[in-house]
């Protein structure tokens, strides 16, 4: 895939989905200083997708003619390029050939739709593929053309699509700017409310007209449980990417974080008017007691998580008894666990019902650091040892299953600060926090041990594998399709097998060999066929299917296009030249 008017980086990442908060809390934030400016005139960006480079090049030649301008114009030579840059950029219309290799049109329309649902299509169709091009235009397609392409028709379809585009985008924008509006009021109102709540003595939220913004927030139920949670964002860890007036934009950045996780409770967020650096989490659930725990739990460490690694912002959270009133009550509460951290350290989170805990006894920091510092060597041996010492029989004995719990979240919490890559790629950073639920059901001292020890072991040898070059990988990648030709090959398969993105996979195929991934497939794929003309009586629909073609008129095109003479044509010519 290449651009017009903008590069690729060699590698794209693809991961996800919680990878742009502070990205998008600083363009966000600087777009609210510029608010009220001239905007300026929208650039659409085009995308051409087609096997034949000549007809992209010309077609892209031709629309300048015609005096369109567009802010970018990407090229894909296949569907899977296509789809990869709808994912990557923000595309408005793309004009695609029915007919394409690894992916066809169809299947990249329907793909596509789903990546952006406003994305304008325009498909291009021979005579013999007019099917082809309704069956599009049901798919969601709004515009198709015949080819040969006439200027007047491809001006007038363009200008059509152009003029959909910028209406969708008014249309988007203002719904989006009424909804922000609407957003901003009901935030503003939320904030004040829960923190009347909580600093005015005496009040509660017994009473639902006292707080309108608060009980649309969450339900009414009696039986419903709350959780309040002190957030203390650390100011040092904000000192080396943030000024000191950056408070709000600190803030919403966590805010926008938060937005992006899922939890099974209900969760509200707002800032302390008292504290810059602090913000108020409101849980509330159904669940029992033991479950609403976990919810915390598995919230917490998915921000800190995010935040620490995106941002470089340490989150430390203290939290209230479970109730069914917000008050004065259990701020108290919350501020008493969160003073734990002056004790046991910042970047963890702190129960008020765990202050008891460790009653007369005392909390293993010293052991915990050791276990950071073996974390950080990978010292397995010396991991296994000090977990012996952390869950051996007396102590569980002694403090119970809330020792447990605080030590596995501290332990979760430095295996996502060490091993996040890993645990994302491997484990899945989900089922890792659902296994709180593992230590519900472990009852015996050794199985808690050796489940913990497990789980620790298979971080760190994820985390020790050697992942082979980049080079490396593509010469496995060019023998899997020598031995896997015949089959349906594609970028985003041979990528996920080497666990490269589909982008970075194309673009260090390309470089190692001097020749795309989507030639080299072809190119394997011929040279079986011409093997199978020479050496077998096969039809040319079988031989098609033996080199990985479904559809035989394809393969016909394909090989007289790599060749300059078709399939039977070779066959005869190579027996006359052989019985010579």
């Amino acid at each position: 895939m290449s651009t017009r008017g903008s590069s690729l980086p060699a590698e794209t990442s693809t991961e996800l989905p919680l990878k742009v908060p502070f990205t998008m809390a600083v363009s966000l934030i600087y777009a609210c200083r510029s608010f009220g400016k001239e905007n300026k005139q929208m650039k659409i960006n085009l995308l051409i997708a087609d096997d034949e480079e000549l007809i992209r090049k010309g077609l892209i030649a031709r629309l300048s003619y015609l005096g369109f301008e567009f802010g970018e114009i990407l090229e894909a030579e296949t569907g899977t390029e296509a789809l990869e840059a709808v994912r990557l950029h923000d595309i408005s219309i793309a004009v695609t050939d029915i007919r394409m290799p690894d992916m066809d049109g169809l299947a990249f329309i329907r793909e596509a739709k789903k990546l952006s649902p406003h994305l304008r299509f325009m498909v291009l169709s021979g005579y013999a593929e007019f099917e082809y091009a309704k069956t599009a235009l049901n798919l969601g397609a709004s515009a198709y053309l015949l080819k040969p392409l006439s200027n007047n028709d491809l001006k007038e379809e363009m200008e059509k699509l152009i003029t959909h585009v910028e209406q969708d985008t008014r249309i988007r924008r203002d719904m989006t700017s009424r909804k922000k509006l609407e957003e901003k009021n009901t935030a503003y109102t939320l904030e004040k409310e829960v923190n009347a709540l909580l600093h005015e003595p005496g009040r509660d939220n017994s009473g639902n007209d006292k707080y309108p913004a608060f009980y649309h927030s969450i339900s009414s139920a009696p039986e419903n449980r709350l959780l309040l949670g002190i957030i203390n964002i650390e100011e040092k860890s904000c000192e080396n990417n943030f000024c000191k007036d950056d408070t709000e934009l600190i803030r919403f950045a966590v805010k926008n974080v938060f937005d992006e996780i899922r939890s099974p409770s209900k969760v509200l967020l707002v800032n302390s008017i008292i504290h810059r650096y602090q913000m108020y989490a409101v849980f509330e659930s159904s669940s029992e007691h033991a479950s609403l725990r976990r919810e915390v739990e598995q919230f917490f460490l998915e921000m800190r998580a995010v935040l620490e690694k995106q941002m470089g912002i340490y989150l430390t959270m203290g939290t209230s008894s479970q109730t069914h009133r917000l008050s004065s009550g259990i701020l108290g509460e919350a501020e008493s666990a969160l003073r734990q951290r002056t004790i046991y350290g910042d970047g963890n989170l702190y129960f008020y019902e765990d202050n008891t805990v460790f009653s007369g006894k005392s909390f293993p920091s010293s052991e915990l650091y050791f276990l950071e510092q073996y974390l950080i060597q990978g010292n397995v041996n010396s991991i296994l040892k000090l977990l012996s010492q952390l869950f051996s029989e007396e102590m569980l004995q002694s403090c119970g299953v809330s020792y447990v719990r605080i030590l596995w979240v501290r332990i979760l919490n430095l295996l996502l600060k060490y091993y996040e890559p890993e645990i994302r790629k491997y484990i899945g950073v989900e089922d890792l926090l659902h296994n709180f639920r593992a230590l519900d059901e472990l009852c015996l001292p050794q199985k808690i041990h050796s489940y913990i020890s497990e789980t620790i072991s298979d971080c760190i040898s994820k985390h020790g594998m050697q992942d082979a070059s980049s080079k490396d990988k593509i010469q496995l990648a060019t023998q899997y399709i020598k031995k896997h030709y015949n089959e349906n090959l594609s970028i985003n398969g041979l990528a996920e097998l080497y666990n490269m993105s589909p982008n970075y996979f194309s673009s260090v195929f390309k470089r190692e060999l001097d020749q795309s991934a989507v030639n080299y497939i072809t190119e394997v794929r011929m040279e079986k066929a011409r093997e199978y003309l020479k050496d077998t009586d096969l039809s040319v629909i079988e031989i098609a299917e033996n080199v990985g073609y479904e559809d035989s008129q394809y393969f016909f095109r394909v090989f007289k296009k790599t060749t300059g003479v078709t399939p039977l044509q070779y066959r005869q010519q190579y027996r006359i030249d052989t019985s010579m």
